[in-house]
């Protein structure tokens, strides 16, 4: 077993939000699971619809994060192999509108 990137909270850090960001990203999805879950039972709602709303929003979170992945490691691998930009240093600056 190796550890690697592909967690949620990497995948949150990669979007740009902090490490302080991501966990409060997954303690606000987890208060919403569990609000919905709670305020399910309250209201009666039976368990099994329950059940298959988890259901696809997990899949729907695999299905988005399997996705964001496989474009940011192209993307990665693009870059890697693209050659180094020219340095800029002691070049005048490009004008496009004259």
């Amino acid at each position: 077993m190796t550890a690697d990137r592909h967690h949620v909270h990497h995948l949150l850090l990669a979007l740009g939000a902090s490490a302080n960001g991501a966990v409060r990203i997954l303690h606000g999805i987890s208060l919403a699971f569990g609000a919905i879950g709670i305020g399910g039972a309250w209201l009666g709602v039976l368990q099994y619809l329950l059940f298959w709303a988890l259901v696809l929003s997990f899949g729907a979170c695999l299905m988005f994060s399997i996705e964001f992945w496989r474009r940011h490691e192209a993307r990665q691998s693009e870059a890697a192999s693209r050659p180094a930009a020219p340095s800029a240093v002691g070049q005048s600056p490009v004008r496009v509108f004259e």
